[in-house]
């Protein structure tokens, strides 16, 4: 298991970006990149289960391998996203991509705003998300 804390920013250059740590869970020495890797993500008070392809399957092409399944699970209802047939409830939503993922998860966790009044490390505590990446050994 692999444990790392983020802030939902969003911003793909940032360190603690939501992409940047799925593609540390991807690239950590102790994980197999032919093998399907599940993460959990946390901001209080959701959570929600991704499933991320491997990241290389030696009997695919590179153009396959450039395309996989990336896979979110939730539990909660989401009206708010026009978009997932079965938003009412539980359900969960398949994109052909990572930036595909990675808007999803912007819709589902969106950054929150404050405003001047509130010091940083408040806003950050309303911004941080935790994520826990697992694989099948």
């Amino acid at each position: 298991m692999l444990s790392l804390s983020g802030g939902a920013n969003y911003n793909n250059e940032e360190p603690l970006g939501l992409r940047t740590l799925l593609n540390v869970c991807r690239s950590d020495s102790n994980a197999k990149a032919d093998k399907w890797m599940a993460a959990v993500i946390t901001k209080t008070p959701e959570t929600i289960l991704l499933l991320l392809p491997p990241a290389c399957d030696e009997g695919r092409s590179e153009k396959e391998q450039s395309i996989g399944k990336y896979i979110i699970v939730d539990s909660h209802p989401r009206p708010h996203l026009p978009t997932v047939a079965g938003a009412e409830g539980s359900f969960a939503i398949i994109h052909d991509s990572m930036d595909g993922l990675v808007d999803s998860l912007k819709s589902i966790f969106p950054a929150t705003d404050l405003g001047p009044d509130v010091g940083d490390v408040m806003a950050m505590m309303y911004n941080t998300f935790d994520l826990y990446a697992f694989q099948k050994k």
